[in-house]
């Protein structure tokens, strides 16, 4: 174990020097803040809003970063992983997850400290029963009053055994009954010998709580001490007399009387000493002149006086700190450090999304969908006659055996509506939905400050929750595909494992925009506007995706009538040399022209595409894959002309397949899913860097 820093032969759990912080536009929140803690006391950190109380104990839980600091916490430099492991930390404005029970948010806390599980649920209990929880362990945090929030709180803050624990305004909000039990809670966690760190605004509480206080004002350190300390110089001895004189004479000197204005001639003569000697002159003199005391009674400051003159005397310094002061040092328990894998931490999150999603009614909503539009698409019925739905024949000479194979009218459907409608636009929409939430509810004040109090990186925190998003895409999909796969093998007769490429194609289809709006959450904090903004920059690819397919198309068929033009004057001729052609060649002149305005127009266009995700394109070579792997496609009308185009030269069997050769050609996987991979990695390394340079 690393040792504690000390001074004067006394233990500091805390030693800080020169803390600043700076913030954005020049405000000042810290100006050069030093502050020491004693090993196994309980130390009450106190100011006026605005103070920086909060920004210092953000500071030492890593929330804030700082601008300049020197100092150690836990023997070990602060404002490091390491120091996290063995620091319990409960945020003013905590926010715990609706979806969790106190039991599952104290186990949830546990695992990202990196307590081993079976630990973990031992201590659980434990400490539910020591905040008075046990009862209420297994009911939904929504459930709560304020004052079982905090405790709550206080045990998910213990359970990783800490050698210090920092509480930012522990009572605040509380009814007398619970910030009573709260303070014997954190009298009783100093007897275990751990090391309190409070920050509150209720002097009273404080001022019973705490062993030594330290007071901030303007960021900066104005006093640190004992309350004892802090105050020796206002001790005195006050006495009240009836119809006393207007002064009398101490041992120390003449003093003044000051008459009472609630009571005519009642008399208090303020005696600065807390020696009795000093006042003995005067009690007696008083007596023996008859005169009747009303009052003696040895007083000082209190905390609250204490605080008001530091604050308000704005030429206040800082008075004597602890380390001329010798204190009791209590003995600390051997704390065993966490030592469960990172995977303990990555899987309690994993199981945190996984709570998320279950209780959200529109995850349930998507996945009872899926499985009626299967259902639905398992209800139809094809023969050599017509089509069914159950017990229902239509006739017809179009939808039959004949013209459609039985295993070909359910892949077209799995193909047509089930990918290119069902997964990749309205089951994707509600997927953003559901988790267009995850990043802005990570990153709320509240959420966040206890996560990041924990021994986790904030690039491993972000990125395996981002990961987690895309639990909602894959669990839709797999449901859907793999009851497709049923459907088709056991009522079209064909098994094709291959259908089970989509469920990958399609995660990675909704990575593109999650990604996106992952990094909308980041910039605005919103989950409305990150959705909002998600859908639109959605709606731009497909535009600027279909626009490069259009133009593409246009490029193609352009070339395809110049072949089909030369051919025709090149079969002309062969039947007569002297055959008039120069119609013909007008028309090869003005369509090379059109050929070269779509080829200009459409390699920018595809430039575009290449730097940017490509949703249109990830689906369509899905389905490329798909037909190459399991004849998914009905082939085209040989003798049907190119109708688009309204050529009558190209056919559009000729043409759709030149487009589909085309597409092989340049569009394959590495173009359409590894270029938008590139981008997405961009995007997501610009999250990580915003979120582990922000603060919060």
């Amino acid at each position: 174990m690393v040792g504690l820093s000390t001074i004067h032969g006394v233990t500091l759990a805390i030693d800080l020097q020169d803390v600043t912080k700076t913030y954005r536009g020049g405000v000042q929140a810290l100006r050069g803040v030093s502050l020491r803690v004693q090993s196994g006391e309980i130390f009450g950190l106190l100011g006026p809003n605005g103070a920086g109380k909060s920004t210092l104990v953000k500071i030492i839980m890593t929330v804030v970063r700082p601008t300049t600091l020197t100092g150690t916490v836990l023997g070990r430099p602060a404002c490091t992983q390491e120091v996290l492991s063995q620091v319990g930390y409960l945020p003013e404005h905590h926010r715990f997850p609706q979806y969790l029970t106190g039991r599952q948010v104290v186990d949830f806390f546990g695992a990202l400290a990196k307590v081993q599980r079976a630990e973990r649920k031992a201590r659980t209990e434990q400490l539910l029963e020591m905040v008075g929880m046990r009862d209420w362990g297994n009911r939904r945090v929504t459930t709560y009053s304020k004052g079982m929030q905090q405790r709550i709180g206080i045990a998910a803050a213990l359970i990783n055994d800490p050698r210090l624990v920092v509480l930012d305004e522990p009572t605040d909000g509380v009814d007398p009954v619970g910030r009573r039990e709260i303070r014997d809670m954190l009298l009783r966690i100093r007897a275990e010998g751990r090391t309190v760190l409070v920050n509150s605004h209720l002097l009273s509480e404080v001022e019973m709580l705490a062993d030594r206080v330290a007071i901030i004002n303007q960021g900066r350190t104005l006093a640190q001490g004992t309350i004892e300390e802090l105050t020796h110089e206002s001790h005195r001895y006050e006495i009240d007399a009836l119809n006393g004189p207007a002064s009398i004479q101490t041992a120390a000197g003449e003093v003044a009387g000051t008459p009472s204005a609630a009571e005519p001639g009642l008399r208090t003569y303020v005696i600065p000493t807390r020696d009795p000697a000093v006042v003995q002159p005067a009690i007696d003199a008083l007596r023996a002149a008859g005169i009747t005391l009303t009052r003696v009674e040895r007083a000082r400051e209190t905390l609250e006086d204490l605080f008001v003159r530091s604050v308000v005397d704005e030429r206040g310094r800082a008075m004597p700190g602890a380390a001329a002061h010798s204190c009791h040092e209590h003995s600390l328990h051997e704390h065993t450090l966490p030592g469960g894998p990172p995977v303990t931490q990555t899987l309690a999150i994993f199981l945190d999304a996984y709570r998320d999603l279950n209780s959200r009614k529109l995850f349930w909503l998507a996945i009872g969908v899926s499985m009626l539009v299967v259902v639905i698409v398992g209800a139809l019925g094809i023969d050599e006659t017509g089509v069914s739905v159950l017990t229902f024949h239509f006739d017809s000479k179009f939808v039959n055996t004949l013209f459609f194979p039985r295993d070909l009218f359910y892949k077209m459907i799995f193909q047509n509506l089930g990918i290119n409608i069902w997964l990749t636009w309205l089951a994707a929409i509600l997927a953003l939905i559901s988790t267009a939430s995850v990043v802005p509810e990570l990153i709320a004040n509240g959420s966040i400050d206890m996560m990041l109090s924990k021994p986790i990186t904030r690039h491993r925190l972000f990125l395996t929750r981002w990961v987690t998003g895309l639990f909602f895409a894959g669990i839709q999909a797999a449901v859907f595909v793999t009851a497709s796969f049923f459907v088709i093998g056991l009522r079209g007769g064909a098994w094709e494992p291959g259908l089970f490429l989509a469920i990958p194609v399609v995660i990675i289809f909704f990575s593109y925009l999650y990604c996106f709006c992952a990094l909308m959450g980041v910039l605005t904090r919103s989950t409305v506007a990150s959705l909002i903004l998600t859908l639109v920059f959605w709606l731009v690819l497909f535009g600027v995706q279909k626009a490069e397919q259009f133009l593409n198309n246009g490029r193609i068929g352009s070339q395809m009538e110049v072949v089909a033009i030369e051919e025709a004057i090149e079969k002309r001729l062969e039947k007569n040399a002297d055959a008039d052609v120069d119609k013909l060649r007008m028309e090869l002149t003005a369509e090379r022209r059109s050929a070269e305005r779509w080829s200009s127009g459409y390699w920018p266009a595809y430039a575009l595409v290449t730097a940017l995700p490509k949703t249109n394109e990830t689906t369509e070579w899905l389905a490329r894959t798909l037909v190459r792997a399991a004849n998914f496609r009905r082939p085209a009308n040989e003798d049907e002309g190119m109708r688009f185009f309204a050529s009558s030269r190209v056919k559009r069997k000729d043409f759709e397949q030149a487009v589909y050769d085309d597409a092989e050609e340049r569009k394959g996987a590495t173009w359409a899913i590894g270029s938008s991979v590139i981008f997405e990695a961009v995007m997501l390394g610009g999250c990580v860097w915003l979120f582990r340079r922000r603060d919060f």
